[in-house]
């Protein structure tokens, strides 16, 4: 009985919030409402059968409508219980069968067959009769007279407000889509009708955020929905005026570099690359066409690696069309020939907003790749819509394309054999400047340093005390590079080499970058705001043609149009919004191309207190390193292996890790045979080891579907084990192991058991796995010294496979259903058309709406919503028991092979070696093998290729 206490207390509970039963019909429905200013509030309680719900959102997709439009912002309360009691009454062992599923599970059976019951909640204008429509598998008709009662009306209003703003509970399914219109809709609302947002549904300041935010790689969605919500409520200080001068740079503490021989090898790319620069370096042409056709096997998102995403932002088609760049069969096969190495490079990665970053070429043929990089240029002139200037930066003629609305944004700047097509003018200009010879070789700041000099160690210093700005040196020519290059050396050829450098870090916390990252967000922000505000108002029938309408009905705030720097949010006749200093969203002008003179006494506070902020908890962050090298294998698999240096980005949690770990070592635990997953970590004293078994039968399965609860003891097989002194497994030991029941002597033993054999203590829920593992435990030689080890081996056979292939599918249902959910939230909240919600879908989130189960949105029109090919059957809102349709495969389950990884914690750094063996699918294979064949053409088909490439040449600057 034991066992069986929790599911029964869980049963209790459920009991109690069970409606009273009663028999139903399919349909029944009352009805109530009381007029007011500015919305009447009124309810339709409905029981509806499960038959007749719409599909595939089931009572999620239930719809209100009035005939004259009248009925605004519904409100929905359907308790989700049924489904969970039914998917634990299905997956409980004990109470599948027999006197318990005939007497508890009876009940509940009988109580759950009655349709549950809804209620939703609306809003409405006027006071004449309202002839509502409920949108179920079929529509339902009724007609009510509102009555005038205040006290009623004020009840109802709070009760329409509690689940307007109610979130997800235990028993409901968040709507696992973006929660912009939510968010939106409820500030929005709260401002008009003087309504108290709930605590939860209060975003955090996002000052207090930004303050947590280490580079404000930030362009978060908290941080955009905070900033809307500041916005709508008037807590932004854009009332100030922008008189105080830009804060001064923070100043770190020294760079600590080793003393290096003056010939450490350094790649004359990187001596073009401006020191303040991420750099991405890919050595050769063929080694950046894997890492284009890598990420387009991902979907452009290395989180499809993980879980499948339902929105595609489409980065690789507007990084080719805003650079004027487009890898085609030709480029893949001339490009090994003309180019001899690539790198990517950029003060910023903000693809979101607009990005300053570009490609930079060292052409071994610079004639032949000006000719195709001009051919392109001269191709997208001819399709119109884009205009070329002429610039001269830096003292050479650069090639400027650009488009009114941004999505063309490319400067072209070649000198000598090197050439750089990018997004921002700055970064032109400091490209430039490194082959002009006016950037020291060791200098890192523009501002004059403190000398040199060498500590009693011979480590060499590099004195910051005197502020840092951006735009010093190149990357290849500073100190820095040279022993990033001693740890990480040109002869190992890397498929790529990723360097942070510590300028880079430097501009990033910069105040520059700072304020103007935190006023394109606000800009980013107002945008959302007004795009949502016109479907808002035109839906309320309110006037929706200019900001001061929509600033006139409370709709937007009345200083809506003021903003610190003089930007503005434009809003013209054919629907488009956009920001009148940085243009369009998603191709915003580059945070480096935006001048910032002046700041208010708000941006000048929140520089100094994150200055003291970043003092206090980091410091400094050191220069980031990772080096990635790939290795063919047999049947389409790939060994990825990667080498990283990296600054914990948490000060504090660096801290925490260096005293809880012990003194890295060169050994390590043999292999157990049969482990499919296998962990060890040196701490202080102890050594610590955890192994999971893959052996035994795949989890049962129940009238089709597989059973999770219950039988979580059979599914995770496995060990956990220590050697040394034993805090944390002494809880084990003093918690969940359980002494045999001197009641009965002959029982088997249930729980955690123990056993010890020389220096090792073992635990294990299995027996078996103690008789088989213990005596196998011993020691071996490592290749590197480390503290954390941890092997992965092939999970697509393995048996717990099938239980995370069902819980991902579940996931990734979800998320497609999130994107139906939203597109029924415009049409219920905001009155769009149903065949226009997916439309108007992608233009809020600038992104384009996917079914990641490989499905197409499609649109009924009748009975009028939107669903997916995908979706062909109801999972429920549990991810109990789910059985995915055959075919389908986890994202990880289908390139993941295995891994082996150590890490080590440094005075400063942590070092990590990772091998990790992927598998490819064919389609990518295909495309591989395509580009290998068509270039092993002959050298005349090559030269023939180049001569007509070559004639038709303009230079860049002519």
């Amino acid at each position: 009985m034991h066992t069986k206490q929790p599911y029964l207390l869980l049963v209790i509970v459920l009991l109690v919030n069970l409606p009273a039963a009663t028999c139903f019909a399919q349909v029944r429905a009352t009805a109530e409402a009381f007029t007011g200013e500015p919305f009447g509030v009124g309810r339709v309680v409905i029981d509806i059968g499960e038959n007749e719900l719409p599909v595939p959102l089931g009572i999620d997709g239930l719809g209100l409508s009035e005939a004259d439009s009248r009925v605004f912002y519904p409100a929905m309360h359907a308790p989700a219980v049924g489904a969970i009691v039914k998917d634990v009454l299905d997956a409980v062992p004990w109470m599948r069968g027999g006197p318990v599923r005939e007497g508890v599970g009876g009940l509940l059976d009988e109580l759950l067959s009655g349709p549950p019951r809804t209620t939703i909640y609306f809003l409405f204008k006027g006071d004449g009769p309202l002839g509502l429509t409920l949108h179920a598998r079929r529509p339902y008709k009724m007609t009510i007279r509102p009555r005038a009662d205040a006290l009623a009306h004020r009840q109802m209003l709070d009760a329409w407000w509690r689940q307007y703003t109610a979130s997800s509970g235990l028993f409901q399914s968040a709507h696992d889509y973006p929660p912009m219109v939510d968010n939106f809709l409820a500030t929005m609302l709260a401002c008009r009708l003087n309504l108290k947002l709930p605590e939860r549904k209060q975003t955090e300041s996002w000052r207090d955020e930004l303050a947590e935010e280490i580079g404000l790689t930030l362009a978060t969605e908290s941080v955009r929905l905070a900033m809307q919500q500041d916005r709508l409520l008037g807590l932004n200080h854009l009332d100030q005026q922008a008189d105080r001068p830009l804060p001064e740079p923070i100043r770190p503490p020294a760079l600590k570099l080793p003393k290096l021989p003056d010939d450490v090898p350094v790649e004359p790319i990187a001596m073009r690359v401006p020191a303040e620069c991420l750099y991405i370096r890919f050595g050769s042409f063929n080694n950046f066409l894997w890492f284009q056709d890598t990420l387009a096997e991902w979907g452009d998102d290395a989180q499809n690696l993980i879980e499948s995403r339902g929105l595609d932002l489409e980065t690789s088609k507007r990084i080719e069309e805003q650079l004027v760049v487009k890898q085609t069969e030709l480029s893949r096969i001339l490009g090994p020939m003309i180019v001899a190495d690539v790198a990517i490079i950029g003060t910023d990665l903000y693809m979101r907003e607009g990005a300053a970053f570009g490609l930079l070429f060292h052409a071994s043929s610079s004639t032949a790749l000006a000719a195709d990089l001009v051919r392109q240029r001269i191709e997208r002139l001819g399709a119109g819509g884009v205009t070329e200037q002429k610039l001269t930066i830096a003292g050479k003629k650069v090639s400027y394309l650009s488009s009114a609305d941004g999505t063309v944004r490319s400067y072209y700047a070649a000198d000598g054999a090197y050439q750089l097509v990018a997004t921002s003018k700055t970064l032109v200009r400091r490209f430039l400047e490194t082959g002009a010879g006016k950037l020291g070789a060791t200098a890192v700041s523009a501002v004059p340093l403190r000398k040199h000099g060498q500590d009693a160690r011979g480590t060499r210093q590099i004195s910051l005390d005197e502020p840092l700005e951006t735009g010093t040196g190149s990357l290849g020519a500073s100190d820095e590079f040279r022993v990033a290059r001693s740890v990480m050396p040109l002869v190992e050829n890397y498929t790529a080499f990723v360097y942070l450098s510590d300028a880079f870090f430097r501009n990033m916390v910069g105040p520059h970058y700072r304020v103007e990252t935190v006023r394109r967000l606000q800009a980013a922000a107002d945008i959302d705001l007004v795009q949502l505000a016109r479907l808002a108002a035109t839906a309320e029938g309110l006037p929706a043609d200019t900001i001061e309408q929509l600033s006139g009905s409370g709709i937007l705030p009345r200083n809506f149009l003021h903003r610190l720097d003089g930007s503005r949010t434009v809003f013209e006749k054919d629907c488009e919004v956009y920001d009148s200093l940085r243009g369009r969203r998603g191709t915003f002008l580059p945070i480096p191309d935006v001048e910032v003179e002046q700041v208010t006494e708000a941006e000048k506070s929140a520089c100094e207190k994150f200055a003291e902020f970043y003092a206090e908890r980091f410091g400094r962050i050191d220069p980031t390193m990772v080096g990635i090298k790939r290795h063919a294998l047999k049947n389409n698999r790939e060994l990825v292996k990667i080498d990283a240096r990296i600054s914990p980005a948490d000060g504090r949690l660096y801290d925490f890790l260096a005293t809880v770990a012990g003194e890295p070592d060169r050994m390590q635990l043999a292999p157990v045979p049969g482990d499919i997953a296998a962990m060890e970590l040196l701490m202080e004293n102890q050594r610590m080891f955890v192994g999971l078994r893959d052996f035994g039968p795949p989890p049962e399965l129940v009238n089709g579907r597989r059973s999770l609860i219950g039988s979580l003891q059979a599914v995770l097989v496995g060990y956990i084990g220590a050697t040394g002194q034993m805090p944390l497994l002494g809880l084990i030991e003093n918690l969940l192991v359980r002494p045999p029941d001197p009641r009965y002597p002959g029982a088997p033993r249930t729980g955690f058991q123990s056993r010890q054999w020389r220096q090792f203590t073992v635990y294990s829920l299995h027996p078996e796995v103690l008789n088989f593992v213990v005596p196998r435990l011993k020691f071996e030689q490592a290749e590197r010294p480390a503290q954390l080890r941890l092997h992965v081996g092939d999970p697509s056979r393995a048996r717990i496979t099938p239980l995370l292939n069902s819980w991902s599918y579940w996931r990734t249902y979800q998320t497609s259903l999130g994107n139906l959910r939203l597109m029924h939230a415009l049409g219920q909240q905001l009155h769009v058309p149903a065949e226009d919600c997916k439309k108007t879908a992608e233009l809020l989130l600038a992104a384009r709406l996917i079914c990641p189960l490989g499905g197409r949105y499609v649109y009924h029109k009748t009975p009028g919503r939107w669903t997916s090919t995908a979706l062909l059957h109801d999972l429920g809102r549990s991810p109990l028991g789910v059985q995915p349709p055959r075919g389908y495969v986890a994202p990880p389950l289908s390139w993941f092979r295995g891994v082996e990884l150590d890490a080590m914690l440094t005075a400063d750094a942590m070092l990590i070696h990772a091998e990790v063996v992927m598998q490819h699918n064919k389609a990518a294979t295909v495309g591989r093998a395509n580009t290998a064949a068509t270039a092993n053409i002959t050298r005349r088909d090559q030269r023939s290729r180049l001569y007509s490439v070559q004639s038709s040449s303009v230079s860049p600057a002519e």
